[in-house]
């Protein structure tokens, strides 16, 4: 599957950030020093993982096991699989449509 990644922040994200940030930033201390204790990595922003699917309709009928998915494929029937599962079946000769 695709991983997509979303580089707008939400408002909530961005209320973490400011949060974190400020239980750096301790009473008397300075700014420089609250920033060498605030550090935000990737790891604090979620990624946006979104399952991109296409249809395909197979030239025969198959059963196989693909990416640790187990699928069954009917000849002539329009079925939903992921964008790899389609690429795999066009470089096996077995995809007689995709959408």
């Amino acid at each position: 599957m695709a991983r997509k990644k979303d580089k707008t922040l939400k408002e909530e994200e961005i209320q973490k950030i400011i949060e974190k940030a400020k239980e750096g930033l301790e009473v008397g201390g300075s700014i420089a020093d609250a920033v060498k204790k605030t550090t935000v990595t990737t790891r604090d922003i979620p990624l946006k993982i979104e399952p991109t699917t296409v249809k395909v309709v197979t030239t025969e009928n198959r059963k196989c096991m693909i990416g640790n998915e187990s699928y069954e494929f009917v000849k002539g029937v329009v079925q939903e699989v992921p964008k790899n599962v389609r690429d795999i079946l066009k470089r096996g000769g077995i995809l007689k449509v995709a959408y």
